[in-house]
């Protein structure tokens, strides 16, 4: 049976560095998985700055560099080879830079995955939802089931419509990840139905 695993770029180690806030027209597109190209040509821009959250996290490099924004932020070559070597269905990917709290350029080696769009395999009645009948999603720290017969099988990395933050990965791509020992990635088994 397939397995899907669940990441939420939240920090494993307070050692790693942390991005807390991003106010940008960008924020919205590339938390959702919204194509992010049109707000970034408008703005004239090619890539997108974050600042580094030197209270909440430290400043040693991860892999993933955790966040509360629901971007999936990677080192540049790690996300070349999920790129290259992993289905990921349309997407993007966005230079980014990391500042420090002096303003000056902690890491520039690094990029911002936007996988676009939703996929709708969420068991809403195996799953805590909250009262929003417009936009049901997952209700906060509530548990979650995914539709087996429903999943993306076609795609290694995906966004769930109804989950608010945290993308989910094929088992093929956490052996990857494991196996690279890749940092800063915390992976939970996905309930399936």
């Amino acid at each position: 049976m397939m397995k899907i695993y669940m990441c939420k770029s939240e920090p494993s180690d307070k050692r790693y560095c942390f991005v807390r806030r991003h106010k940008s027209p960008c924020s919205y597109p590339l938390a959702h998985g919204v194509p992010v190209a049109p707000k970034l040509e408008k703005l004239g821009d090619e890539g997108i700055t974050l600042d580094l959250d030197e209270v909440s996290g430290a400043l040693d490099l991860p892999d993933l560099v955790g966040n509360i924004r629901n971007y999936l932020i990677m080192r540049k070559a790690l996300a070349k080879r999920v790129v290259e070597e992993f289905a990921l269905g349309p997407h993007e990917v966005v230079p980014t830079t990391l500042m420090n709290s002096k303003g000056r350029v902690h890491a520039d080696d690094y990029v911002t995955l936007n996988p676009h769009g939703k996929s709708e395999c969420l068991d809403t009645v195996r799953s805590e939802m909250d009262d929003d009948d417009d936009d049901p999603a997952v209700r906060l720290f509530g548990k979650f089931c995914l539709k087996t017969l429903e999943l993306p099988t076609e795609l290694d990395l995906f966004r769930v419509k109804g989950i608010v933050v945290g993308y989910m990965y094929s088992e093929s791509l956490v052996a990857f990840l494991r196996a690279e020992g890749a940092t800063n990635f915390v992976f939970h088994d996905v309930a399936l139905s």
